[in-house]
């Protein structure tokens, strides 16, 4: 029985992980970097999209590993 719970423990570790990485690698990043590098040719309205996506993403990946973590002490 204790394999299955260390079995549990790891595939909840791997799930918050893997939330804060998909939401960094996929939404955060690309937006970061197109703002760091074509700040001087965006218009406002680029600059505004980039700075919201930015922010709604990185406290979506707050609220999701949070959420993991909860998942994960609830379960020990």
């Amino acid at each position: 029985m204790q394999m299955h719970a260390d079995a549990c423990v790891a595939r909840v570790d791997l799930t918050a992980l893997g939330s804060s990485t998909a939401i960094l690698v996929c939404n955060i990043l690309p937006a970061l970097i197109h703002l760091l590098y074509l700040r001087k040719n965006l218009n406002m309205m680029w600059i505004v999209i980039d700075w919201v996506i930015i922010i709604v993403m990185a406290v979506m990946m707050v609220i999701c590993t949070s959420i993991s973590f909860k998942e994960l002490v609830d379960t020990l």
